[in-house]
């Protein structure tokens, strides 16, 4: 029996159980290391974030792709939950006051920088705003991920405390700047145009975490080198169709019988010339005119498209999906890309999620004291038109899987709908009403109704019965 048999119906849950619990135990230090030589010498390696913002800008298939991300993520909806009304109502109306800092970020609004930043950069940060004396939490603002950084010692190796937690963060503000600094910590290396922030101040998310955790990657710096050879490539190939924009205009001045003489051919020459100005010529000999056809390197579409394809990978995507052309595919092809697609969504939108609650909201519950904790619940994000899920739903509602009120409130989630609660709910409370207040009519045909024995195994026992008599009848027939 061992561990199982201390619980039964007289077993003191809080004496033998919680004193062998995690939080009874003196936790010691971890032996493995945060940070090595190795990760600073990483850091070097890494692509400039300012240069991931750059190819943001100016690459339309890297902004389309963080783009679909935002709005993919943001329409499928989310929730923030806590365990009951007045709990939940602390939460709301924390978020509801948001934004009285920088530009008035909202709840949303913010979501979508996280989002926005996690993809280019694979970081996001938030500055958490306290009260004066430090003691509560009252605001969110976002910071520019591409000025900020972990604290790093004289080695550049990232500094953390006792339990490896990072010691803060430092970010590059110039030399003229509002900007206000903590103290340093010691023997960190924070340079005079950067400022120092403590780590109790700044909310970091990190998407596809690398090496020792603390970095993460977006969609683009993983297809660096195909965007830049792609676009160094569409630069070329436009060039070389802007020095030939015109055909290269040639004349025959002479035959089989006769060559042309040289001043002839000046004459031609010199009246091709002005064919750019003047629509009409005039030639002294019988001259054939042509033109050299403009070709392009197949090689050159070949590889645009192979570096295309490579881009959208990295972002989880497909070519047609990423950029909205390319080949057609079969049915069970493009479900399978669309399969694939949400779940890389799915995944990004739960890791974001789930930071969230750890890193804002357990942080709400343990400085400003609410009731309870909360937790942020995303929707299930999809490509599909969401108007396809409803048949789903009437199916599982035929089926008795899911209840009116589940999918009332699928419905308000993902489709947006504004309706009135207690509307909906007294309504059916009157249809339950009526429901119960039916008359049982009495049977008046004179037939005897017939019932089967229920069993276990009999969702049906008149149509049990109807098959086990039309079976027997079958069998007797064929035994005469």
């Amino acid at each position: 029996m061992g561990f199982f048999s201390d619980f039964n119906s007289n077993y003191n849950f809080s004496e033998n159980f919680a004193s062998n619990s995690l939080n009874s135990y003196t936790m010691d230090l971890p032996r493995t290391a945060s940070s090595t030589l190795q990760d600073a010498a990483q850091k070097l390696a890494r692509v400039p974030r300012a240069e991931l913002e750059r190819l943001y800008i100016k690459d339309a298939q890297s902004f389309k792709m963080v783009n679909m991300y935002k709005r993919l993520l943001l329409q499928a909806g989310y929730r923030i939950i806590s365990d009951n009304k007045t709990n939940q109502k602390q939460y709301d109306d924390f978020f509801k006051d948001i934004g009285k800092v920088g530009l008035h970020y909202k709840l949303e609004p913010l979501l979508e920088r996280i989002i926005n930043d996690c993809c280019i950069f694979g970081h996001a940060y938030l500055e958490k705003i306290y009260d004066e004396s430090g003691t509560y939490l009252l605001d969110l603002k976002p910071i520019d991920a591409k000025l900020v950084d972990y604290v790093r010692d004289m080695r550049d190796m990232m500094m953390t405390d006792r339990e490896q937690n990072p010691l803060g963060y430092t970010m590059y503000v110039g030399y003229y700047t509002d900007a206000i600094t903590d103290a340093y910590p010691r023997g960190s290396k924070v340079l005079p145009s950067f400022i120092f922030l403590k780590p109790q101040r700044i909310v970091n998310f990190i998407l596809n975490p690398i090496s020792n955790g603390f970095e993460g990657m977006g969609i683009i710096e993983s297809a660096y080198e195909q965007i830049t050879r792609k676009m160094n490539i569409e630069a070329s190939a436009s060039n070389a169709i802007f020095n030939a924009s015109e055909s290269l205009i040639y004349a025959v001045c002479g035959d089989a019988q006769r060559s042309p003489s040289k001043p002839l051919m000046d004459a031609t020459m010199n009246t091709l010339k002005n064919f750019t100005t003047n629509k009409r010529a005039v030639f002294s000999y019988p001259t054939e005119i042509k033109s050299l056809p403009i070709e392009q390197s197949p090689q050159v579409n070949e590889m645009l498209k192979y570096l295309r394809t490579e881009q959208a990978a990295a972002a989880g995507f497909s070519l047609s999906m990423a950029i909205g052309t390319g080949e057609s595919n079969n049915k069970s092809t493009m479900n399978t890309e669309r399969r694939d697609v949400n779940t890389q969504l799915n995944s990004v939108a739960n890791n974001i999620a789930t930071q969230f609650s750890s890193k804002v909201l357990d942080e709400l519950y343990r400085i400003n004291g609410y009731g309870s904790k909360a937790v942020m619940v995303w929707n299930n994000v999809s490509v599909d038109d969401r108007s396809d899920v409803v048949p789903m739903l009437k199916t599982l509602s035929d089926i008795g899987a899911i209840t009116a009120g589940e999918i009332r409130n699928y419905a308000k989630n993902v489709f947006d709908l504004e309706t009135d609660d207690e509307e909906w709910e007294k309504a059916q409370k009157e249809i339950q009403s009526q429901m119960e207040q039916l008359p049982n009519f009495p049977n008046q045909t004179g037939k005897k109704v017939e019932t089967a024995i229920p069993t276990k195994t009999s969702k049906n026992p008149l149509q049990t019965k109807k098959n086990i008599d039309k079976s027997k009848n079958n069998y007797e027939e064929v035994r005469e």
